[in-house]
Order: C-alpha cells, then sequence, then structure tokens
C-alpha cells in the first residue's frame, strides 16, 4: 500500500518508462474483462454456492476461499504453474474484495516515483483517494508464506492500513 505521491514538478517519463504505461493502458480493459469470469470459476471449482455473486458481493466468499488457501501446500519448485494459476485467481479476488469494500476501481498506475509505476492496482477508494494496493504482489507475498497462511488476516492488514493512512492524510 501506498500514498500516491506529488511532487511539485513532474517530470517527462522516460521512453521505457512510457512504452510500460502504454502497454499495460492498453491492456487494462482485457485484464479486467477477463477477471469476471476467472473468479466465477475460481469460485465453481471451490463449489462455493452462487459464484457468480463474488462479482458482487466478494466478502460473502472471504472466509471460504480463506480457509482453502490456508491448508494448501505450494512449493516454489514444484508445479510454478500453479502457483501463477491461484496467484493470478486470488489476485482478481484481492483486488475485487477491496474495490468493493472501499468504493475504488482497478487502473494503472501512472506515477513514475511509485512502487506500483505501471502495474494494475486498485485504489482510488472513496475515502482515501490517494491509497492504492497492488493486489498481485500481496498475493505473492502470502503465498510465499507455509500453510496455515491467511488471507483474511492479509485483508485486514491492508485495511488497517488504507485507515491509517485516510487518517495521516486528512491531518
Amino acid at each position: 500500500i501506498r500514498q500516491g505521491m506529488r511532487t511539485p514538478q513532474m517530470h517527462e517519463l522516460t521512453p521505457d518508462q512510457q512504452e510500460k504505461l502504454d502497454r499495460h493502458r492498453a491492456g487494462l480493459d482485457q485484464y479486467l474483462e477477463e477477471r469476471m469470469p476467472l473468479l466465477v470459476d475460481f469460485c465453481g471449482r471451490l463449489e462455493l454456492p452462487e459464484p457468480h455473486r463474488v462479482l458482487i458481493e466478494a466478502e460473502l466468499f472471504l472466509a471460504p476461499i480463506d480457509d482453502w488457501v490456508a491448508q494448501q501446500e505450494l512449493h516454489d519448485d514444484e508445479n510454478q504453474a500453479d502457483r501463477v494459476w491461484l496467484a493470478s485467481r486470488l489476485g482478481y479476488f484481492l483486488g475485487e474484495l477491496l474495490a468493493q469494500r472501499f468504493h475504488g476501481c482497478w487502473f494503472v498506475d501512472d506515477n513514475p516515483n511509485g512502487r506500483y509505476f505501471g502495474n494494475c492496482v486498485v485504489g482510488q477508494f472513496s475515502h482515501f483517494p490517494n491509497g492504492r494496493v497492488d493486489p498481485t504482489v500481496a498475493i505473492w507475498e502470502l503465498l510465499d508464506q507455509p500453510v496455515g497462511r491467511s488471507l483474511a488476516q492479509l485483508v485486514e492488514q491492508i485495511s488497517s492500513e488504507l485507515v491509517e493512512l485516510a487518517r495521516k492524510v486528512s491531518t
């Protein structure tokens, strides 16, 4: 999580930065369109009831997905394709949950000074517009934890950090 940095004068982007930003902006619509069927399919594979509801009520799916994630044995050296598959679905889920919970949206971070420059992030939240989260980064960190990892704790940690950010900005 980070606050959008404001610099007294914005510098021009390097050609590499501009290319990365343009490429990721061009792919944003496809990224967002693919998240919906992937999330519904993921919840269906977990045999969760009414999996389509994840698109409008992601909060209902946090506890069962958290329980499932906690039990998964993930090893760095085995089945990297499975880890990527899982990380993409969990990243979409985390981003969607945060966007719904805090009334935010998905966008490509265009702050060249930021940690998430050029990445697809969730932010522009109604009460803390400068906060942003890269769900993919957060999920990879979660998946590197041993069995017993908690998606719900990660969500609460991020939520607390966003609330603290809002408090700092308002004072």
